[in-house]
């Protein structure tokens, strides 16, 4: 949600199964608005990711458009 909120989506979460079914229950709703990215969204990505380790395959494949992101922020 929150790579696809800095290319310009506007994001819901959304709980579709209750949680007493299975723990992987989120779904994601987003509408390109094409909003600029703003500095605590790349923050709080770039934290988020630092502190779990991990490196999302959703940001390899829109790399280009995450690079231009950061650079209009």
């Amino acid at each position: 949600a929150s790579l696809l909120k800095i290319v310009g989506y506007r994001v819901e979460t959304v709980e579709f199964v209750s949680d007493q079914h299975t723990p992987r229950n989120l779904m994601l709703r987003a509408v390109r608005t094409g909003a600029p990215a703003k500095a605590d969204d790349l923050a709080d990505y770039d934290r988020l990711v630092a502190d779990w380790g991990v490196h999302p395959a959703l940001a390899e494949r829109i790399a280009p458009e995450l690079a231009a992101a950061r650079d209009r922020a």
